[in-house]
């Protein structure tokens, strides 16, 4: 299934969709965290909208409709991993893996040796 999903840069239009995706995928685990954790990992479209000053973000899209995400910052460490979603109706189908693929391959044109969470 992952071969009819494109992953991309994501552009400040997708912040909607990008927050939609955020909500689906950690909703269903919402009981297992605080208010103010939940908030943290579920932004809103705003907040997602002023990440994208902080370093690229990525999406897979399947069928035309965003269906995952990833975001990445700089840090001297490396890359830091911010947040990573898929939509849990399409969750197992290696879409994760495709996004972690953008993420490793602008890790290395960037020479960045280290990715982590």
């Amino acid at each position: 299934m992952s071969s009819d999903v494109t992953v991309r840069l994501a552009k400040l239009d997708d912040a909607a969709a990008i927050s939609k995706v955020l909500l689906e995928a950690f909703g269903v685990y919402r009981e297992n965290y605080t208010p103010e954790a939940f908030e943290i990992v579920t932004p809103p479209m705003g907040e997602i909208e002023r990440r994208f000053g902080d370093g690229p973000q990525w999406v897979a899209e399947r069928g035309g409709a965003i269906v995952g995400t990833v975001s990445v910052t700089t840090e001297p460490e490396g890359l830091y991993i911010r947040s990573m979603a898929i939509s849990p109706h399409v969750q197992g189908k290696g879409i994760g893996h495709k996004l972690m693929d953008a993420v490793n391959e602008y890790a290395d044109a960037s020479e960045h040796e280290r990715i982590f969470l």
